[in-house]
């Protein structure tokens, strides 16, 4: 079965992908 750890970053890191991928629809992260 898969670790939660690498579950969990896996996780974080397709937020944190969203995250950085610029969407021009008014969403500001300032």
């Amino acid at each position: 079965p898969d670790n939660p750890g690498g579950l969990l970053q896996r996780k974080f890191l397709q937020q944190y992908q969203e995250r950085q991928t610029p969407s021009d629809e008014g969403d500001t992260p300032w």
